[in-house]
């Protein structure tokens, strides 16, 4: 086969990439940013009741820098590679550069480049929807002064450590990205739908910066949630509050305090709100329909505005499996092959082996015991006091709050079973509590390669 001009390029992209320090290149602003951040959030004594919160703040914060998979490590470590290859492209001729060049200058998203130009210029999917997400939140909090995000997070002295932290975060972000060009079509769209909800987008931004560089268990994140949700909690809510009508189900949200955003806005414009945030990844279509992208582990799931309910359906299920993937792996690292019968509770083991019988007397393929527990006996699982301790509770800080996580999205699941219209606050909760609890999961480690290769 010849070898044309695009081959060419390609090889000379790859040996111009392998001469490269990629230590001098890319690791000097992490390593940089992660000595400001942690002096920012350096905490001299425990705060009572915050000091096992404060341990898993300062574990968190120890993993930013280069190679960090928390996501504002991974968005950092791509922005310097992006801008590294940008610079080297600048003056290349021939079809590949000049297509990855201008991806570089109009959209950051894990889909804008092929997995072959991903391959050839040493890109990682995960960095790219970090970053894709990071340029949004960091946009939104570079408008917020200190007495904002005090506003959102509460004022105490661990806010205003985190505050600190974040402000340096968010503008590092920009400064990294200036150059990739600002005037996004996406963007640009986006903000057109959401004309109005400014403060709504602010909460969103500090929840989804909070997260990344922070993680999950941080005062900032569960402050900016709790601004967003106030006290609503799908799992408190009955089957007769969910046939209300619209009207009647906005005063119940309104009596909860959650975001008028949320309670006043189309689930086209909730996408758009939780987009623009920086909460997840999105699209806009030719014809206007906004598209969001939640990750589950290595699993992309596309929610629409006009497949609400199969799309909610979708992510929470995705969720699910993830975490089935997330509990094997760090039962199985503890008790080996037999961790299901060692570290399961009996009634749970029982339900689970009813299951596979019924499934095999169906005709299904036998499969694994975990594949047949459900979303809220998983919590029975990690909640066992010998799992707890051992695997999950340096990941997910909080067992209270894990259930009542897992409640809540087990409940966002039930309208979606019964064929019943999604509405914007169960969505946008659905959304937030997926993306905060899959930030805390992917922190600690590659246990989702592989995992999802027979879906």
């Amino acid at each position: 086969m010849p070898v044309t001009a695009t081959d060419k390029l390609i090889e000379q992209i790859r040996a111009d990439y392998a001469k490269m320090d990629r230590l001098a290149i890319f690791g000097t602003k992490s390593v940089t940013l992660q000595s400001e951040i942690q002096q920012a959030l350096k905490i001299q004594h425990p705060f009572g009741p915050f000091a096992q919160q404060n341990k898993a703040l300062r574990d968190a914060i120890e993993r930013i820098g280069l190679g960090s998979k928390r996501p504002f490590g991974m968005a950092t470590e791509t922005a310097e590679r992006l801008a590294a290859i940008s610079a080297g492209l600048c003056g290349t001729k021939g079809s590949l550069g000049a297509g990855v060049f201008d991806k570089i200058q109009a959209s950051l998203s894990s889909g804008a480049f092929s997995s072959a130009e991903r391959v050839v210029l040493g890109l990682d999917s995960a960095g790219l929807s970090a970053l894709g997400r990071s340029r949004h939140w960091a946009n939104g909090l570079s408008s917020l002064s200190p007495k904002d995000m005090e506003a959102i997070t509460g004022s105490n002295a661990l806010a205003s450590k985190e505050i600190n932290a974040i402000g340096l975060a968010a503008k590092r972000i920009t400064e990294m990205t200036s150059s990739f060009g600002s005037a996004r079509k996406l963007q640009r769209e986006i903000e057109a739908a959401i004309a109005g909800y400014g403060s709504t987008t602010a909460k969103l931004a500090m929840f989804a910066g909070a997260t990344d560089i922070l993680g999950p268990a941080s005062l900032a994140s569960r402050a900016a949630f709790d601004s967003v949700m106030g006290g609503y909690n799908s799992a408190t809510l009955s089957d007769v509050d969910l046939r209300r009508s619209p009207a009647e189900r906005a005063r119940v949200y309104r009596d909860m305090d959650v975001d008028e955003g949320f309670v006043e806005t189309n689930i086209g414009e909730t996408l758009a709100l939780l987009i623009e945030g920086g909460v997840v990844e999105g699209a806009v279509s030719r014809a206007g329909v906004v598209t969001a992208f939640v990750e589950a582990g290595s699993i992309r799931m596309r929610v629409s505005a006009r497949q609400a309910r199969v799309a909610s359906y979708s992510v929470i299920d995705g969720f699910e499996m993830a975490l089935r993937a997330f509990i094997t792996q760090k039962l199985e690292a503890i008790a080996g092959p037999q961790w299901f019968k060692q570290r399961v509770p009996g009634d749970v083991a029982r339900r689970a082996k009813e299951r596979r019988l019924e499934a095999q007397r169906s005709g299904e393929a036998s499969l694994p015991l975990i594949n047949y527990v459900d979303l809220a006996d998983l919590i029975s699982i990690i909640g066992r006091t010998d799992n707890w301790g051992a695997a999950f509770e340096a990941v997910f800080s909080r067992l209270e709050d894990l259930r009542v996580d897992i409640l809540r999205l087990n409940a966002s699941r039930r309208p979606t079973m019964h064929a019943r219209p999604v509405d914007p606050v169960r969505l946008a909760e659905a959304i937030l509590v997926v993306s905060r609890l899959m930030v805390a999961m992917q922190v600690d480690g590659a246990w989702d390669e592989g995992w999802d290769a027979d879906i």
